[in-house]
């Protein structure tokens, strides 16, 4: 199969029929991404998560007009009733390949442009090192392909346009699979059956390429195996030149392979890697957080300075530290957890009052297992957080000092 020229490809996105399925997942992309709210969103402001976000959008919702526009190209070329394929010049797999590219132009492009608008609008929200998500991006692309060519391959055996109605919500009813094969003994088979990763990750993680790559190669070579076939059952039926069986014994065994690499190196957060990248703390060290999660960094300084300034007023020492989950800490160092895309102030000083109750009632815990003391020492300070009062704290701290 020769290799299509640029100027042929573009010439066949000039006479698609792709550019109302391209324009719909424009539209439909970038609704969702701005009908985000910040304060509940689950992925804006954090790089990583808008990446596992568009993962999903790309097969779920982009697989679907891609197999749309797929199914109709492959039973349009199955059907030639213009003899374009039988009288062809150059062959027809070449003809299949660079009108398949003309659809991919317009499809692709409207994919990254959705890409673009979702990663922009995270960006503005304190999303950084967006560069770090391109496995991420590439794996959705990918996906999406294997879509088009799977639905091109069953609409050249249907032949007919009325059956994409089956085929078209076919990648969302996979993702709608994948959630049940997630809960069962082998949730390792479910970026098999749906090949995107529907995951929440610590501030720690960010996306790891090889995995990610690997289940990247899944989705080529099972879109290599679906055009090899495509090809074959064109030939067959137009009774035109047409590659040998045997052609396609090689994409599928790198469906075969690539499949098993992706099941056999699964874990629950296989796909991730810890940030390379490290910390960043404020000017005092106080306050430490991932590199790729700094926005957030003047929102817990906030919060630990309220804090201590309320320990501060009752005389004892404001002696403790905050790091993010998965930055080392010690006996004077307290673990925060935190959303990695949305970080509520509130929330954070509870976190922080909590770690100064536990640290003054040890004593007394340890010495008649009374968790009284805990609870009162907890109340009483959140109250003078967020009153800015320590009366009510003083006594019941000076009673924790005595034990």
């Amino acid at each position: 199969m020769t290799r299509p020229r640029v100027r042929e490809v573009l010439d066949a996105a000039a006479v698609s029929g792709a550019p109302a399925a391209a324009l719909l997942l424009t539209a439909s992309g970038a609704a969702l991404v701005f009908a985000e709210t910040p304060a509940t969103s689950r992925w804006l402001g954090a790089t990583p998560d808008t990446g596992l976000f568009l993962s999903v959008l790309s097969f779920a919702i982009g697989g679907c007009l891609f197999a749309v526009v797929g199914y109709l190209a492959g039973a349009r070329w199955s059907d030639d009733r213009g003899y374009t394929l039988r009288r062809s010049v150059p062959s027809p797999p070449r003809v299949v390949l660079v009108s398949a590219g003309g659809d991919l132009v317009w499809l692709t492009g409207a994919l990254l442009l959705v890409h673009l608008v979702a990663y922009g609008r995270s960006a503005t929200l304190g999303a950084s090192a967006l560069l770090s998500a391109w496995p991420l991006t590439l794996l959705g692309l990918a996906s999406a392909t294997s879509c088009y060519a799977v639905a091109a391959a069953v609409g050249t055996v249907l032949r007919t346009s009325f059956g994409v109605v089956l085929v078209a919500p076919a990648p969302y009813a996979a993702t709608l699979l994948a959630g049940e094969v997630a809960l069962s003994p082998r949730p390792e088979l479910q970026q098999l059956v749906a090949p995107f990763v529907d995951q929440t990750w610590f501030p720690n993680l960010v996306p790891a390429p090889r995995p990610l790559l690997v289940l990247t190669a899944y989705c080529l070579a099972v879109t290599a195996t679906a055009g090899v076939a495509l090809v074959l059952v064109l030939g067959a039926r137009l009774h035109v030149a047409r590659p040998r069986v045997g052609t396609v014994l090689l994409p599928a065994a790198a469906v075969v392979i690539s499949a098993g690499l992706v099941a056999s190196g699964w874990s629950p957060n296989g796909f991730a890697r810890t940030d390379p990248s490290g910390s960043v703390c404020s000017a005092d060290a106080r306050v430490c957080v991932w590199a790729g999660s700094r926005a957030t960094l003047p929102v817990m300084v906030a919060a630990e300075q309220r804090v201590r300034a309320a320990v501060e007023r009752t005389g004892a020492p404001a002696d403790l530290r905050f790091a993010q989950y998965g930055l080392t800490s010690d006996d004077t160092t307290v673990v925060v957890r935190t959303s990695p895309a949305h970080v509520d102030e509130t929330d954070l000083r509870s976190q922080m009052v909590a770690a100064y109750a536990q640290a003054w009632a040890a004593p007394c815990t340890a010495a008649t297992d009374d968790l009284t003391i805990l609870a009162d020492l907890h109340d009483a300070l959140l109250r003078a957080v967020e009153e800015d009062a320590s009366d009510e704290l003083e006594p019941i701290l000076r009673r924790a000092r005595a034990c």
